[in-house]
């Protein structure tokens, strides 16, 4: 069955996780989201896509 994030990015969606932590990294939580889901990356602050979002409203 494929995980709904992973359908996401077959149908070209980036998918980003806004939500790093330290552990993440060390218990392995970042690999399985990135081979397992298509994570394509990963923010801790949201406001970087608030300028993109604008623009393509305009």
């Amino acid at each position: 069955m494929t995980s709904p994030l992973r359908a996401l990015h077959n149908l070209g969606q980036s998918v980003w996780f806004n939500d790093i932590r330290r552990e993440y990294l060390e218990d392995g939580t970042m690999v399985k989201l990135i081979e397992e889901n298509d994570t394509s990356g990963l923010t801790s602050n949201p406001a970087i896509f608030a300028y993109p979002a604008q623009i393509d409203l305009l």
